[in-house]
C-alpha cells in the first residue's frame, strides 16, 4: 500500500490566486481591453502588465495595490475596485467573460510579454515599444 500511495500523483490544492485576485484582474483587463473590439492577444498583454508590475520592485506587491496606484488603472484609486456600469449590460457579458477567460490563463502562469514590460496605454512611454496592437501600446 505505502508503495502504491508514494507512486500516485499529487493532489492539486488548487489554484495559487485567490478570487479577489482573478476579481481584480479581469477588472483591470476589461476596463483597459474592454469591449469585443480588443482581441484576446491585446487582452493577454494587458493583464501581463499588470502582473509584471506586480513582480517589479518599483511598484506595489499585490495586484489590488498595482490597480489603486494614483492616475494608474483610469479612476479606480479614487472610486475603487468597481466595475464600470456598462459591465452589467447584457451586451457587454461576451466581453467581461473574455475578461475573465484572460486573467485565469494569465494567473495560471501564461505571459504575452517579455517580464520588463511594466507600461501600457494609448500614447507611447517608457523606453521602448515592445508591441502596439488594437490602439495600445506596451512599453518596457
Amino acid at each position: 500500500l505505502v508503495a502504491v500511495l508514494a507512486d500516485a500523483p499529487a493532489i492539486e490544492d488548487g489554484p495559487a490566486y485567490t478570487e479577489d485576485d482573478l476579481q481584480t484582474l479581469a477588472l483591470l483587463i476589461y476596463q483597459e481591453a474592454g469591449g469585443d473590439a480588443c482581441s484576446d492577444d491585446t487582452r493577454l498583454k494587458v493583464g501581463t502588465v499588470v502582473l509584471n508590475r506586480v513582480a517589479d520592485k518599483r511598484f506595489p506587491n499585490t495586484i489590488q495595490d498595482v490597480a489603486l496606484q494614483r492616475a494608474q488603472y483610469g479612476r479606480l484609486y479614487w472610486t475603487g475596485l468597481e466595475w464600470p456600469e456598462r459591465a452589467s449590460l447584457p451586451q457587454e457579458a461576451h466581453a467581461v467573460a473574455r475578461a475573465y477567460d484572460c486573467a485565469e490563463q494569465l494567473l495560471m502562469g501564461d505571459r504575452a510579454l517579455p517580464s520588463d514590460v511594466i507600461y501600457q496605454a494609448e500614447f507611447e512611454q517608457g523606453a521602448e515599444v515592445v508591441a502596439h496592437q488594437d490602439g495600445i501600446y506596451f512599453c518596457r
